[in-house]
């Protein structure tokens, strides 16, 4: 069993409009780049589940998991890694990238949570044969970049206010006869 606790990564920098609440990120069709390496002899299924957290909160209606398959090294000094591109379709896909459908990658970052939560569970594959060098040092390693395309869907939207000083009574009577 190769499965870790939940991880939880915070989403911290952004400026303020992109968190607020009536801000809706609509983009076409962004996509979730996984590339997973190992060097261990042993044949690995499993799933990356990934919920977004708001507010403290796990967003059960946004999570989605990711099936993947490794078929491990046949030797220690060697890397197995098996490239994933997760999107609603595969415009933009990466050449050597398998494609999964997911439109939840969508919903995920229209409004962008406050915190990824990243569960990945793995069990050895013992329909396979696995090769052990007890002398090895072994890697698993995971690594993930959100892809986003500026192609704005019906649903884009930044709301911005600020308030003007400096402006004379006559210009405010200007707009007032226009109106």
């Amino acid at each position: 069993d190769l499965s870790t606790d939940s991880q939880r990564f915070n989403i911290a920098g952004l400026p303020d409009i992109l968190t607020e609440e009536n801000f809706s990120l609509d983009l076409a069709n962004p996509a979730l780049k996984l590339t997973v390496r190992s060097n261990m002899g042993i044949p690995v299924k499993g799933s990356i589940e990934i919920v977004p957290v708001r507010n403290g909160n796990r967003d059960e209606d946004g999570k989605f998991s990711i099936s993947l398959e490794i078929n491990g090294a046949a030797d220690a000094s060697e890397t197995d890694s098996v490239m994933i591109y997760v999107a609603g379709n595969q415009a933009g896909k990466p050449e050597g990238y398998s494609f999964i459908k997911n439109d939840k990658i969508k919903d995920l970052i229209k409004r962008i949570p406050d915190q990824l939560e990243i569960n990945f569970n793995a069990l050895t594959d013992g329909t396979k044969e696995s090769v052990i060098q007890p002398d090895a040092d072994y890697i698993f390693d995971v690594d993930y970049a959100f892809v986003c395309p500026l192609t704005f869907g019906e649903d884009f939207n930044i709301t911005v206010r600020d308030t003007i000083k400096g402006i004379g009574e006559n210009l405010g009577k200007i707009l007032q006869k226009n109106t």
